[in-house]
């Protein structure tokens, strides 16, 4: 092999291996970066409710005017994403613990087994506010439409109306958004859209 070859194919070498260093080093930095958080949009309109809460007291949207709110469906019951988004959700009021606009909506699906009693001690549980966290229950027929006209949630033929999803309700009553609430990427969303909320309040 001539001189010049070899000094070709060392000069050759030398490139591919700075080159890609630089393609990891780029990559690598990508996969470091901060997302771009999406834009919250304008989804629909929370309609009007009136419901009962842990203290046996009338709780509805009016109540809610002006927070910004995280709402899910449940029942006490539950021994499948229940308990896991509940706790999810224990954890979110206290990373929000200082932010008195911030509520919490938990609404059973079970109305029949849910009494406000029942309600009021599962919240314990969980050290819910109550000034802050409501768990709320009423008739069966109107959870249901509220479920799946109000929050486009769950299925009629199910029989239980209920999803594993936290929704955000803006302080005009406008769902701004779904996350997974059993997923940590679901939750890292939320958490990042309450923020914006917070910040545009």
């Amino acid at each position: 092999m001539s001189t010049s070859t070899k000094i070709w194919l060392g000069l050759g070498f030398f490139l591919l291996l700075n080159f890609g260093g630089m393609a990891f080093l780029l990559l690598f930095r990508t996969a470091q970066a901060p997302r771009m958080e999406e834009e919250l949009l304008e989804l629909y309109p929370v309609p009007a409710f009136n419901l009962t809460d842990q203290r046996e007291e009338t709780f509805g949207l009016e109540d809610l005017d002006g927070k910004l709110w995280v709402a899910k469906f449940f029942f006490t019951s539950c021994s499948g994403p229940c308990p896991i988004m509940t706790a999810n959700m224990a954890d979110i009021q206290t990373q929000f613990a200082n932010e008195e606009i911030v509520h919490f909506v938990s609404i059973t699906v079970d109305p029949a087994t849910d009494t406000p009693e029942r309600l009021a001690e599962y919240a314990s549980v969980y050290d819910a506010d109550p000034e802050r966290w409501h768990f709320l229950t009423g008739d069966l027929e109107v959870i249901s439409e509220l479920a799946l006209e109000g929050f486009k949630l769950g299925a009629p033929d199910s029989p239980v109306h209920h999803a594993d999803r936290f929704i955000l309700v803006d302080g005009n009553g406008m769902i701004r958004g779904y996350y997974a609430g059993t997923e940590e990427e679901g939750l890292r969303r939320l958490t990042a859209a309450l923020e914006t909320l917070l910040e545009e309040a």
